[in-house]
């Protein structure tokens, strides 16, 4: 089908542009990024019921992840959290401008994901132009009706929008030729227009029209397209196999014998629990701790391969069919000891040296990929191949999830609290890198710890964000609201009557931002901030 009211669209995505200047133009990040996603969504909604094209059903499901990752960008603000909100909301967005009316993105394999978004992409390019195409011809012709006399034809407003858009850049080139050749024009122009703010308005008019013109597209794409019900690989395999049973048979058999000789070393040394082993110079506790980065990556590369090998292997009869999933079986409960050893270690890792974000991102990462291991071996035994996608997706979905109901800058501060409780050793100035997610946990650590020691250091870090929130209140503006920020704000303000210990100064003088702060405690004075920051 084709649009039936072009105008329309390029109307409420200009709207929409103006509203991403407004929402996101020299702003704090708080609440404009999920504004502009229930904006966008509500308006594709809107369209399609002006033009009675009606949601499929899975597209509600779509749009809700959407609203729920985007909206959590305004509760959490630890960054690698908010990254995968970001990165949730606009992939959800993106499939349900793919298939807003028939709602078959659950039926997507990665070759369907990828081809989509090259689709999706050429429309938003491609589609903005010919939508101005059709209005202007809907301008000049109506349909069912003659064409109007040349000198008694209105006058479109888009006709007047495409020529300004055309020669806004052509005079704004020119004048600043101009200038350049006469210093008198240069000041008398200076005196009509503030050239430094006529630079910024040019800018912002120009991103306005450039997110306008690509929704528009995307817009036109949902409501035309969105049906296409052509799945690659469904009739036809769009890639036929070339690698021999045997071949690959050998690589898996190879993989196998490595990571069992590897499962039988940990069975001996690691899980065995002999704490005073020697090996090779380390103590069983440092061999613990070593290398669970190293085992991740195995188990990634192994879901990579195992995944290569499933598409390019001919499997021409059901024994060799069952003899590849036998060995894809035992390929996966190895990877899968291996990660159990590396959650081990990195256990060990934290109980000696504490949590750090890429610490607790590992934790959660390690469950979700041994999920995803087990989802594709169950979808290599039921050959339905194209199920990866979804099954990558879900567990993107579930990953992202779980860390914004951890509250992973929360969680750190507070097991590093309660080790602290244990060891008395608290890096109280990595509190300040983390976001302001970890404040009411650090609080409550402040008020049940029972050592002196570790009290005080919290109260120190307590004191000091309390006077860098203060500071940022006095920038705040509405696009930047953020209940993290609040929550941690009138938490700090609450416990006012218990930091009267710890009494925050500027040093004079000092312009790094990590030496601006000191606060004075009874265990005398602490900087805020270190003057470095560790690489995990």
């Amino acid at each position: 089908m084709s649009v039936k009211h072009t105008s329309r669209i390029l109307w409420i995505s200009l709207v929409l542009g103006l509203c991403f200047d407004l929402l996101f133009w020299k702003k704090p990040e708080g609440i404009s990024f999920f504004l502009f996603i229930l904006l966008v969504t509500a308006a594709g909604f809107v369209l399609a019921s002006f033009e009675g094209v009606k949601p499929g059903k899975l597209s509600w499901l779509l749009a809700g992840f959407s609203m729920v990752f985007s909206a959590m960008t305004f509760i959490r603000r630890e960054p690698f959290t908010n990254f995968i909100n970001v990165l949730v909301s606009l992939a959800c967005l993106a499939l349900l401008a793919l298939t807003f009316s028939n709602g078959m993105w659950i039926k997507y394999s990665l070759a369907d994901i990828v081809v989509g978004f090259f689709r999706l992409s050429g429309a938003a390019l491609g589609g903005g132009s010919s939508l101005l195409a059709s209005s202007r011809k809907a301008d000049i012709t109506p349909e069912g009706e003659e064409p109007a006399p040349p000198l008694h034809r209105r006058i479109s407003i888009w006709a007047i929008f495409r020529g300004l858009l055309l020669a806004f850049p052509i005079v704004f080139f020119l004048a600043l030729l101009l200038v350049s050749a006469d210093p008198v024009f240069s000041k008398e122009l200076e005196k009509i227009l503030d050239i430094e703010r006529f630079m910024e308005y040019a800018v912002r008019l120009a991103l306005v029209a450039i997110i306008a013109y690509l929704l528009s597209g995307v817009y036109q794409y949902s409501l035309e397209k969105s049906g296409r019900d052509d799945l690659i690989g469904k009739e036809k395999p769009w890639f036929q196999p070339f690698l021999g049973f045997t071949e690959s048979a050998i690589v898996l058999a190879g993989v196998n014998l490595l990571f069992t000789f590897f499962v039988i070393i940990q069975f001996k040394y690691f899980f065995g629990g002999q704490a005073n082993i020697q090996v090779d110079g380390f103590t069983y506790a440092e061999y613990a701790r070593k290398g669970f980065g190293e085992l991740v990556w195995v188990a990634i590369l192994s879901l990579m391969l195992f995944l290569g090998l499933s598409t390019v292997t001919r499997r021409d009869s059901a024994l060799k069919q069952r003899w590849f999933s036998g060995m894809s079986l035992v390929l996966v409960c190895l990877v899968g000891v291996i990660l159990v050893s590396s959650f081990m270690r990195l256990n060990l890792l934290e109980s000696a040296y504490g949590f750090t974000r890429l610490r607790a991102y590992s934790h959660v990462f390690m469950i979700w990929l041994g999920v995803l291991l087990a989802a594709v071996l169950m979808l290599e035994i039921k050959q339905y191949r194209r199920g990866f996608a979804m099954a990558a997706f879900f567990t993107l979905i579930g990953f992202g999830l779980t860390l914004n109901v951890m509250n992973v800058d929360g969680f750190i501060a507070s097991a590093n609290a309660a080790r602290a409780e244990k060891t008395l050793d608290l890096d109280y100035q990595y509190l300040q890198e983390l976001s302001t997610d970890s404040v009411p946990p650090t609080l409550e650590a402040f008020r049940s710890t029972k050592e002196p020691q570790v009290k005080h250091l919290l109260g120190a870090a307590l004191a000091c964000r309390a006077s860098i929130l203060e500071a940022q209140l006095e920038k705040w503006q509405w696009q930047g609201y953020h209940v993290s920020f609040n929550d941690a704000l009138y938490a700090l303000r609450d416990a006012r009557p218990e930091l009267t210990d710890y009494r925050v100064k500027k040093i004079e003088g000092q312009e790094d931002a990590w030496r601006t702060f000191t606060v004075q405690t009874p265990i005398g004075e602490k900087e805020c901030f270190k003057s470095y920051y560790p690489m995990d």
